[in-house]
Parts: structure tokens; C-alpha cells; sequence
């Protein structure tokens, strides 16, 4: 009876002590970040940042199906910073997820305009408690980049 009680305390003990986490913030992790370089000859001025327009189509539909959002300088990171995924340009809380979609990020006053489009996304859990992306990689006007596992910005310039 005394080991019973014994192995009842160490497993109490053992299940009052299993780690607690909260879930990872898979959608930050796979998100593609963007910068849009400021100043410079090959830099954006402060009137085409606050210009900005960003455009979500489907690849290869015809006629183009889009969404366009209108920035007015406004993003959600920091000045000229933003990112692409399930929660800003667009909302998708249901499928098809950002990954589906192309953004055409266009600066109308000096007829800018740059693709990023095939993205591709790969994450596994390590642990309990980790998420890691292991494949994040875009086509930049059909130019391959590969993010893979950073959250760096990807940094756009004219």
C-alpha cells in the first residue's frame, strides 16, 4: 500500500509539472515580410509609400479576378513595412488561404509595379511547443527567393 501511495504521489507530481504552452504564431511565422526601401534613387519617396496599392489576383484566371486594398501609407508593421498571409493584405479565414493568390504591389504615380506570386510553405512542429518554418520560398517578378525559416523582410526597390 505504501508504494501505491508512493507512485500516486510521483505521478501527481509528475502531471502538476507537465509544460504548458500557448500555440505558436504559425500565421507570423509563415508570413511573407515585405519592406518597401525609403529614399534612395532606387527607394520609394514618402508621397509614393502613402500611394501604395495592393492587389490580390487569382494566377492564371482570365479575366484577372482581384481584390485591391488602397494603403494610403497605412501599414501594419512599421513605416514601409508589412507582411502577406491569412491576415492583412486580405482576410482569409477560410480556404483558398494566401498561399493561392498572387499581390501585384503597384505605386500608380511613377507606374511601379512588382509580382510576388507562387509562394510556397513548409513548417513542422518541433516539440510540444515549437513551430518552425522549413520552406518559404516566392517568385519576385518570376525571380526565385528563398526565406526559408526567417522572418527577415524581403526589401522591394524601384
Amino acid at each position: 500500500m505504501k508504494i501505491f501511495y508512493s507512485i500516486l504521489a510521483i505521478t501527481i507530481l509528475f502531471i502538476g509539472c507537465t509544460e504548458k504552452c500557448e500555440e505558436p504564431d504559425i500565421s507570423r511565422i509563415n508570413s511573407i515580410y515585405i519592406e518597401l526601401k525609403q529614399g534612395g534613387e532606387d527607394g520609394f519617396t514618402d508621397s509614393e509609400l502613402d500611394s501604395i496599392i495592393i492587389v490580390r489576383y487569382v494566377p492564371f484566371s482570365a479575366p484577372l479576378i482581384a481584390d485591391t486594398l488602397v494603403t494610403n501609407g497605412d501599414f501594419p508593421e512599421e513605416e514601409n513595412k508589412f507582411f502577406i498571409n491569412d491576415e492583412y493584405p486580405y482576410v482569409n479565414v477560410t480556404p483558398p488561404y494566401f498561399v493561392a493568390f498572387g499581390y501585384e504591389i503597384i505605386e500608380p504615380s511613377s507606374a511601379f509595379s512588382t509580382r510576388i506570386e507562387g509562394i510556397d510553405l513548409e513548417g513542422v512542429y518541433d516539440g510540444e511547443c515549437d513551430y518552425m518554418n522549413v520552406k518559404k520560398t516566392f517568385l519576385v517578378d518570376s525571380n526565385e527567393v528563398d526565406m526559408s525559416g526567417s522572418t527577415d523582410y524581403y526589401q522591394i526597390t524601384r
